[in-house]
């Protein structure tokens, strides 16, 4: 069991059990059974409670996505205006300069990564690690590092290659509670001094396996403020309006992105590449700076000033 809390040291929660997963039934190995989430009555970070066996983790995702078909690029789809990683890049975007050349790491991106929509930007030196070499990602100029990011890894990366920006997309909550500190430490080592990290995770009130952690904004605020970082700027959205940077913005309607699949489609068919990606870009940028889905989500920047 992890009797402190990882982010406030404290040790008095409230515990309940996890929810089923949607196909949990089938999958074939599963690590979660048994265990349950702890609350702590402090700072509110709840957790897997008990200690995940050393290299668990890493059989389930490598049993779960076995014989998964990595998907290779095609000049046809809209990569760079993926809701999920163009929102979030704009949200950094409005709080960072985003120059060409930075050394920007994803740490367990999808298999498109957040890379197409910084391309809208800037040239990033991109990097990032995964149990899996993405053909999307490749195509843009990302390079893998490696399967896992580690403090022993970030250990490993020359003072002349530090990274400016390390993002984490829907990835934190997949970390094993009891590390969450050297996790932290980690990013910091990989950083040059002010170097950001931003992170998205969901806001959830049902939690199943496979997530092991869930935050709020306050307490991964406490917990990155305790590693030597300042908080630039945040976003917590739990409903179809949220504020960001002091102003309220409504949701796109469904009839809107409608029209906005129909117009994408067309110019898919019609339009070279290029011209088509410059067409759409404005557009984008207005109807899904805000908001992807309207799901409940929370983000964090944070900048290193301690070196």
């Amino acid at each position: 069991m992890i009797n402190n809390c990882p982010i406030c040291d404290h040790n008095d929660f409230k515990f309940s059990d996890y929810l089923i997963a949607p196909k949990q039934e089938e999958w074939e190995y599963d690590c979660f059974k048994g265990n349950k989430l702890a609350t702590c009555n402090n700072c509110e970070f709840t957790f897997a409670s008990q200690v995940f066996e050393e290299g668990s983790l890493s059989k389930f995702y490598n049993t779960l996505y076995s014989g998964n078909e990595l998907s290779v690029f095609k000049a046809s789809e809209n990569y760079e205006f993926a809701a999920r990683s163009l929102s979030h890049v704009n949200f950094i975007k409005a709080n960072l300069e985003l120059k060409n050349y930075l050394n920007i790491l994803e740490i367990g991106p999808n298999e498109n990564g957040m890379i197409p929509s910084f391309s809208l930007y800037c040239k990033p030196n991109y990097f990032y690690y995964d149990q899996l070499e993405f053909p999307v990602i490749n195509h843009y100029g990302g390079k893998r590092l490696g399967k896992y990011f580690s403090k022993n890894e970030a250990s490993q990366i020359n003072s002349n290659k530090k990274m400016d920006l390390i993002v984490l997309s829907h990835c934190l909550e997949h970390f094993e509670p009891q590390y969450i500190n050297q996790d932290i430490e980690a990013m910091s080592l990989a950083l040059k001094p002010n170097g950001c990290v931003s992170i998205e995770v969901p806001l959830q009130t049902l939690f199943h396996a496979p997530h092991t952690q869930s935050f709020r904004v306050k307490n991964m605020s406490m917990l990155f403020e305790k590693h030597g970082f300042k908080i630039i700027a945040t976003q917590e959205i739990n409903s179809p309006i949220g504020k960001f940077r002091g102003e309220v913005i409504n949701k796109s309607s469904k009839p809107s992105r409608f029209i906005i699949n129909q117009i994408k489609n067309i110019m898919s068919i019609s339009m070279p590449r290029k011209i088509r990606l410059m067409f759409l870009k404005p557009f984008y940028e207005r109807k899904l700076m805000p908001l992807y889905d309207g799901r409940p989500y929370m983000r964090v920047l944070a900048q290193k000033i301690h070196i």
